[in-house]
């Protein structure tokens, strides 16, 4: 897939409340969870190195503190750490797709060693998930460079299922565009496939490099346009089966509901907004109609034939598209799409090109939803909940920065950098989290894992026994990318993830322990992560003065805990077990890692700042 990088798109011819007490009666959280909801004593928390603005902005357009991110926006400064994030490859040094690895089995050459098993993959009737592609193990021989982060062994039969994810926490760990990330993880929910489901599993790490992170900060109506045309998402819906015979309407449907307009109609008078309808059942079948003939390559191929190095991508049947009768009377047509704008009107359109145009009228139909004002409405709605806050908690908080987001999304025909920029606007910052609150979003369990290696510059350890066990943990958390089983992704809303605690708990214990001398005492399980021990001399020398939990509470949230979060944390340390004594050489690594894990566990780190 070509990335297009343009501002402009190709145009063709119920409440919940939610606070940190009532957080610690819906999760188990720990001891010292317990410990900072009934501490009484105060200390002054660590100062941060940032401003509120910039602490804010940093929690949320990257998957976490590191020392070089902190370095840069405090280089930077609020508007200018945004400005640099948003920068395209091309235009800036950043340019982190060396962190997807070229050349997986699937799209390395017609020899390749994987063709037998993509070749049932590819046939509809022979659809035997695990007895194709998705287990196949990854090739020894991909080349390695010391520069790339990303160039690690797999172990001797490691799956796909395991190296697919891996790429994009590889990627939120390491990559330098942090934003681009963050939009790649936000957009491949909104356009949701799974790695698990039939025939769509080999072409999921493809789609998300290829057309959501290469997209992820263009132009919205140009991604809409390449999802439609990637192979996951055109197999996982069930797009090539759709015929002039027989049109599917999967992927219609998930084409409104999710990726452009969405279910509801919107009015907003105070905003001086008219009724906007949305989609009607009968526009379904209008949507499914034209976007019959839409394939990918190779589809349906001879058992006995040779598949193309161009499998899975985008292809168009004419012979399959539903062209209406040309004898029919011009007051009819079957591809009529009834839904209102109101800015500007967009009902009782008929996309009935004449042959052999049908394709024009796929496209023409992507470029009008994804440009409509309900479109506009509806993705920026999801931006705030994903980056500002959950909107069910205060709707009325969030009403202005989503209609000004929205607005400028509309006005720019779905820039995505436009609408970001004004999603993080300067000059709304006390609207979007005004002075003194702070409980604006829960941390999902992609940013729990992620802002953790990241802080500490965890490793794997490839000899460990089970390297990646730490990608099963953070899948019982509940998230790990392309293993969500329906089309509309992760859910944003902070309920979702205020039931995660325990195997969050866990994932901190094994992350911190795993490894050391003391695990088996402790019974900690390895992950294969590890934290050196070189490294905690750096974690814990700022600030200069401090207690550990100071110094914890400093490095790993920018001294965003409440004071008595801290105080607990201090007490906390003072009930360890006694596996190392004092006299030990070990003893300050051991109670350094005490000091993070119960500063992870904490009820304000479940937050971002």
């Amino acid at each position: 897939m070509t990335e297009n990088q343009s501002s402009q798109p190709d145009e063709p011819d119920s409440e919940f409340s939610l606070s940190r007490r009532n957080f610690l009666k819906s999760t188990s959280g720990g001891a010292a969870a317990a410990m900072a909801a009934s501490a009484t004593s105060s200390i002054a928390s660590a100062r941060s190195s940032l401003t509120t603005q910039e602490q804010f902005l940093l929690d949320r357009i990257t998957f976490g503190r590191s020392e070089e991110m902190v370095a840069e926006i405090q280089a930077r400064g609020y508007q200018g750490f945004l400005d640099w994030q948003l920068q395209m490859p091309g235009t800036d040094p950043i340019d982190d797709s060396q962190l997807f690895v070229s050349g997986l089995p699937l799209l390395s050459g017609p020899d390749g060693p994987d063709k037998l098993a993509l070749q049932e993959v590819i046939h509809p009737w022979s659809l035997d998930v695990f007895g194709c592609f998705f287990d196949q193990v990854y090739p020894h021989d991909i080349p390695t460079s010391p520069n790339n982060p990303f160039s690690y062994p797999m172990p001797d039969g490691g799956p796909m299922k395991v190296h697919a994810p891996l790429t994009l926490q590889m990627g939120g760990q390491y990559g330098q565009h942090q934003l681009r990330w963050v939009m790649t993880d936000f957009l491949q929910n909104v356009h949701n496939t799974l790695l698990a489901a039939p025939a769509s599993h080999g072409f999921w790490l493809p789609f998300v490099r290829d057309v959501i992170y290469s997209n992820a900060l263009g132009n919205y109506a140009n991604l809409v346009k390449f999802s439609a045309q990637g192979g996951s998402m055109m197999l996982y819906l069930g797009q090539p089966n759709s015929s002039a015979d027989d049109p599917n309407e999967n992927y219609a449907r998930e084409l409104a509901e999710l990726h452009t307009v969405g279910v509801n109609d919107v009015e907003l008078p105070d905003y001086g907004l008219p009724l906007l309808s949305t989609f009607k059942e009968s526009d379904i079948l209008a949507f499914s109609r034209i976007l019959t003939g839409w394939s990918i390559d190779s589809w349906g191929a001879p058992e006995s034939g040779t598949l193309t190095v161009n499998i899975g991508d985008f292809e168009y049947l004419d012979g399959e598209h539903y062209y209406q009768d040309p004898n029919s009377p011009p007051s009819q047509c079957d591809k009529l799409v009834s839904m209102t704008g109101g800015l500007p009107t967009f009902g009782d359109k008929c996309y009935n090109f004449p042959q052999p145009t049908g394709q024009m009228e796929g496209e023409s139909l992507i470029y009008d939803l994804a440009t409509h004002p309900l479109c506009a409405l509806h993705i920026s709605q999801r931006l705030v909940q994903w980056f500002i806050g959950d909107e069910y908690d205060d709707p009325q908080r969030f009403r202005n920065v989503w209609f000004r987001t929205a607005l400028a999304f509309y006005s720019t025909s779905g820039d995505i950098k436009a609408t970001i920029r004004e999603l993080f606007n300067p000059a709304f910052f006390d609207e979007i989290c005004p002075p003194g609150t702070k409980e604006n979003k829960v941390r999902r369990p992609v940013n729990k894992t992620l802002a953790f290696q990241r802080a500490l510059q965890t490793t794997v350890d490839y000899s460990s026994p089970k390297p990646h066990r730490w990608i099963g943990q953070q899948l019982v958390m509940g998230q790990v990318g392309g293993f969500w089983p329906a089309p509309n992704g992760y859910q944003p809303e902070n309920e979702k993830w205020t039931s995660t605690m325990l195997p969050t708990i866990q994932f901190y214990f094994d992350s911190i322990f795993g490894g050391t001398a003391e695990a088996a005492l402790l019974g900690a399980e390895d992950n294969g992560l590890r934290i050196d021990d070189a490294y905690l001399d750096t974690v814990f020398a700022s600030p200069a003065t401090g207690t550990l939990a100071e110094k914890a509470n400093q490095w790993l949230t920018g001294g965003c805990l409440e004071s008595s979060e801290v105080t607990a944390v201090n007490n906390a340390l003072s009930t360890i077990p006694n596996h190392v004594l004092p006299t030990q050489p070990g003893y300050l690594s051991y109670l350094r890692r005490w000091a993070l894990f119960y500063t992870l566990v904490s009820p304000g780190y479940q937050y971002l700042c």
